[in-house]
């Protein structure tokens, strides 16, 4: 059974509300464009505006892979999910632009070892799909074989275990604000301290313990082919306060992070990866 309403379509350009998706950022437009929104900007940003031939490994519903063509990229999209890859696929079939943007197919295929013969490609896109993937030192080897000469691996991921005291402070503060307004839709403790506490052991609970790679198993194996130049840090994008449901939250501006890199010793081909951590 579908966990998505009969008609729906996950595509930035045809966006309505849909109230039946509760819980979901799909249920509104505004909260989409602030999260799914921004990251489609974000990865459009380091994938680069000349025209290239992509590998994107996690697509979800492809609403991110969708706007990549539209740029004018070519795109293969792979994903483990069979519902989020029927959905991507009825938004493609359905976009109005398909005529005119880049060409745009998927799979439902794990990587790396389901992805077969393949490539090259000028670009291997990890989307907030590096973190859930069980070897990602042979993900990012597979990934460095499979670009041409100067392509570049591009790298947007979810770094849970860098949450420190500040960050769960700040989100304590929200939470408590939040409530006190009518707009969190759980309880909160009654000192900040308390709620730092509780959010603390809470993240613990759903990232630590759900078996996430960690920031160092993803960075290592990208550091071990790669050689980094820069790495910012950025927040989330906004997933912890979107519950607020207003269109009115604090807009951040985000950069990229860039390692330039050498596959192995002894190999002549070069090759550059935009990484951008993003914390909540």
């Amino acid at each position: 059974m579908s966990t998505y309403p009969k008609g729906f379509i996950p595509d930035l350009q045809k966006l309505r509300s849909w109230r039946s998706l509760r819980g979901s950022l799909w249920r509104s437009p505004a909260l989409v464009r602030l999260t799914y929104g921004e990251l489609a900007r974000l990865v459009k940003g380091a994938i680069g505006p000349k025209p290239c031939e992509v590998l994107y490994v996690g697509t979800g519903l492809g609403h991110v892979a969708l706007e990549l063509t539209r740029a004018g990229h070519d795109v293969r999209g792979v994903d483990i999910d069979r519902e989020s890859v029927a959905l991507a696929r009825r938004a493609a079939a359905t976009d109005p632009f398909r005529r005119q943007r880049g060409s745009l197919s998927y799979e439902v295929a794990g990587f790396p070892d389901g992805i077969g013969d393949a490539g090259p490609y000028d670009r291997v896109l990890f989307s907030r799909a590096l973190h859930h993937i069980d070897d990602p030192e042979a993900a990012v080897s597979t990934a460095a074989e499979l670009l041409v000469p100067g392509g570049r691996v591009v790298c947007v991921e979810f770094a849970h275990d860098r949450l420190g005291p500040a960050g769960a402070r700040w989100m304590a503060g929200c939470r408590i604000r939040l409530a006190r307004s009518g707009w969190w839709p759980g309880g909160v403790a009654t000192s900040p301290d308390e709620e730092t506490d509780r959010v603390a052991r809470k993240w613990r609970t759903d990232h630590e313990d759900g078996g996430l790679n960690r920031l160092g198993a993803m960075v290592d194996p990208l550091k071990a082919v790669f050689r980094l130049r820069r790495l910012a840090w950025h927040p989330y994008l906004f997933w912890e306060p979107a519950v607020t449901d207003r269109e009115q939250l604090v807009r951040f501006r985000l950069t990229s992070s860039v390692l330039e890199v050498s596959p192995s010793p002894g190999r002549w081909r070069r090759y550059r990866a935009h990484v951008r951590v993003l914390i909540g």
